[in-house]
């Protein structure tokens, strides 16, 4: 007896809660057992059984859990936990192709899918369910090829199955009051009374901040690209020299204003299997979106020229700051992200003027007066780049604005020592909000009255690029 009441003692404290032990001392009373037979009754009942002992037959027309369907539910619900904890999904998730387009379409999709929920459903689902929601409505509403029973019955399957059966129970009916709601309509037509951020799909956060930059108008056209996908663009490198041909799955694109000696391909029936060819290692083609080539263009690198990048990774600036330089002069690269630091090395490989260090740009990185000129692509909202990562709407936060503004004007004000006198200056981001774009370079220019502003410019996404900012800045002569 003494022996079982110390390991009685030891379950109350790890395993069994107090209401399991209630169980217990009413078990022990009913019964009138003795302390060992009770606690073997008791530990089996409450103990789970193996998974293989307790799986239910499945139901009909229930997908199996090796379904396609099964493992995108799944892909495309964990993800989403994720990026509800903060995690930024990026194109090396190794997702389906099935479970991108429908995250994909989940974050674009998200405010009107919110509000039919809010509308249709009887009650508030917990952020599990709603994540189940998304998923089912992005496959139903979205996608073709599955039909809407198989998808409302997989995801119910799941969610019995990883969280209870009442829930199963209250997503069935929802997403049966939801099929039932859109039967015969549109979905302009389910949204008809729906505010207007809604209609836009935008947070209204979001929504709220650009109807104060934008005309209504300019509003709706900006929204309206902002849920296309993002066109895949290729430049072919200027220097080194390359004159192998170039490949006929690449199209021709006219060059932007901002690089008119941009040479821009799209591949608009590229394979699946050929783009690896195309970035294969020596290959003189990068995908580049053109927004990104606006603050390099700006900044005007000359061979000979000692030149910072001092946010570099992943690279894509930097090889246009090393092509411009042509192997003359030299380009330091540094970035914080020491995870990033490898595919900079690689996406730099093929020039020999080039270092890289790890650092962090917010702190003194660059001597003193050292620097010809200097690029600093610093970390914002992107919210120039919803396009391409539909995400980034949801994320946005006046917090997390603050943040960002704060470490931007802290970079701004540890490179400016850097820059020689009559150096220049380039401050970029890829965000639309003004405090990370003219107003912060307006407030640094006023710490800072050794710089001056010659040029600055704002590109608005369009359906051929994303949205970028660069502003000039030269630092005056001694």
């Amino acid at each position: 007896m003494l022996q079982t009441s110390i390991i009685l003692a030891k379950l109350q404290k790890s395993i069994l809660c107090p209401a399991f032990f209630r169980i217990f001392r009413l078990a022990r009373r009913d019964l009138r057992a003795d302390a060992s037979s009770t606690l073997v009754l008791l530990v089996s009942a409450i103990m789970p059984a193996r998974s293989s002992d307790r799986r239910r037959p499945p139901r009909r027309g229930a997908a199996p859990d090796s379904s396609p369907l099964h493992t995108c539910l799944h892909q495309v619900v964990d993800t989403l936990k994720h990026q509800a904890d903060g995690f930024v999904a990026t194109e090396d998730l190794g997702l389906s192709r099935l479970a991108q387009n429908i995250l994909l379409t989940v974050h674009r999709r998200r405010a009107s899918f919110d509000w039919l929920i809010e509308r249709l459903c009887q009650a508030k689902p917990r952020p599990r369910l709603r994540r189940l929601l998304w998923w089912a409505m992005a496959e139903i509403f979205w996608m073709d090829g599955v039909p809407a029973p198989a998808v409302v019955d997989a995801a119910v399957a799941y969610c019995k199955k990883n969280h209870a059966v009442q829930e199963g129970n209250f997503l069935n009916a929802c997403l049966r009051t939801l099929t039932t709601a859109s039967a015969g309509r549109t979905w302009d037509e389910l949204l008809a009374d729906a505010p207007p951020h809604v209609q836009l799909e935008l947070p209204e956060l979001l929504w709220k901040r650009w109807r104060k930059d934008f005309s209504p108008t300019q509003l709706s056209a900006l929204a309206a690209v902002l849920l296309q996908p993002a066109t895949t663009v290729f430049r072919r490198r200027q220097w080194p020299p390359d004159n192998r041909p170039t490949p006929t799955m690449l199209t021709p694109l006219p060059a932007p204003d901002w690089a008119p000696d941009a040479v821009l391909f799209t591949a608009p029936k590229l394979a699946e299997g050929e783009i690896g060819s195309l970035m294969a290692p020596g290959s003189p083609f990068y995908i580049q979106d053109p927004s990104t080539l606006l603050a390099p263009a700006m900044l005007q690198a000359q061979p000979g020229e000692n030149v910072a990048d001092l946010c570099a990774a992943p690279g894509g600036k930097a090889v246009l700051l090393a092509e411009a330089l042509r192997g003359q002069g030299a380009l330091h690269g540094f970035d914080r992200a020491a995870a990033k630091l490898d595919r900079l090395r690689s996406n730099l490989a093929a020039f020999r003027n080039v270092s890289i260090a790890e650092a962090d740009a917010a702190s003194a990185v660059l001597p003193a007066a050292s620097m010809d000129a200097a690029l600093l692509d610093v970390p914002c909202t992107n919210t120039g780049v919803i396009r391409r990562r539909p995400d980034v709407r949801w994320s946005f936060s006046n917090a997390k604005l603050q943040e960002l503004t704060a470490l931007q004007k802290a970079i701004l004000n540890a490179a400016a020592p850097g820059v020689k006198p009559g150096g220049r200056l380039v401050y970029s981001t890829c965000s639309l909000e003004p405090e990370e774009n003219h107003l912060q370079v307006k407030a640094f220019l006023a710490s800072h009255p050794e710089f001056h502003c010659r040029a600055q410019r704002l590109i608005i996404p369009t359906l051929k690029h994303d949205g970028a900012f660069a502003a000039l800045l030269i630092k005056a002569e001694s």
